[in-house]
């Protein structure tokens, strides 16, 4: 009996596998059949190559196109700008001698214009009980002027004035002692030396806290023109007549102004 059952068996995947043969026979054959001759072949490929580079001609003509329209759009665009941009056009106007601002200009080069600028220069000495400065061994100095007892902002130059921010213990102003702690921004005049005026930023009530002591003004002014700004020790932005006031008189627009220390 289990030989009758491995015979069927047998003869049956027999049967299978001729069955898929021919089929695969036939279906070769059937492939062989459609296929076009060598002749047909080659003008077909040659057809086909042809329209692919007519399509690729027009894709091609087509990029060319839209760039030129990207051109065309980028000039229009640069066009506009160069009618609404309020970015400056050139550079600033550069006096000789002055020094405005921290770095010279708003270029910050750091670099003045002039000819025979000093490279070689010596202090001199300083009478230590008197603070009178002896020139004798001085080189390249034109004068000297006392400044407080921390001076950390930068000197600017501008329309004959000398400005740097400091403390109060140079004591120029009478109704301001050297013993009173303020922030001071001292002006001097270019040629001589002189003292010419002092604003004065009194110190914030809450002490150290946020007005440490002896620090004075910190900041290197900017003047442009008449007009001077530069930030206080109290931490305010402060714009001043650059001709200062420095006559003793109270004839200003505002007479008698209570100062302001803090707001409550």
């Amino acid at each position: 009996m289990k030989r009758m059952q491995w015979s069927v068996a047998v003869g049956t995947t027999f049967l299978w596998v001729g069955l898929g043969m021919f089929l695969l026979m036939s279906g070769i054959g059937c492939q062989s059949k459609e296929k076009p001759a060598e002749g047909q072949s080659g003008e077909s490929a040659a057809e086909n190559t042809g329209d692919q580079q007519a399509a690729a001609g027009d894709q091609d003509k087509g990029h060319d196109e839209d760039a030129d329209g990207q051109d065309e759009d980028a000039d229009g665009q640069d066009k506009d700008a160069s009618v609404t941009s309020s970015a400056p056009t050139s550079n600033p106007v550069i006096v000789a001698g002055d020094w405005a601002q921290w770095g010279g200009n708003s270029l910050r080069n750091n670099v003045p214009i002039g000819k025979g600028i000093p490279i070689e220069w010596e202090v001199g000495d300083f009478d230590r009980k008197t603070g009178e400065w002896d020139s004798s061994s001085a080189l390249n100095i034109k004068w000297t002027a006392r400044v407080g007892s921390q001076t950390y902002g930068n000197p600017v130059v501008s329309g004959g004035r000398v400005f740097v921010g400091t403390n109060n213990s140079a004591g120029y102003l009478k109704r301001y002692g050297p013993r009173v702690d303020l922030g001071c921004l001292i002006c001097f005049d270019e040629a001589t030396g002189e003292f010419l005026w002092q604003h004065s930023s009194e110190k914030l009530p809450t002490g150290r806290v946020h007005d440490w002591p002896l620090q004075g003004i910190c900041c290197a002014p900017l003047v442009e023109g008449n007009r001077l700004w530069f930030v206080s020790s109290r931490g305010e932005v402060v714009c001043l007549d650059s001709e200062g006031y420095y006559d003793g008189e109270d004839d200003g627009d505002l007479k008698k102004g209570m100062a302001r220390l803090f707001d409550i």
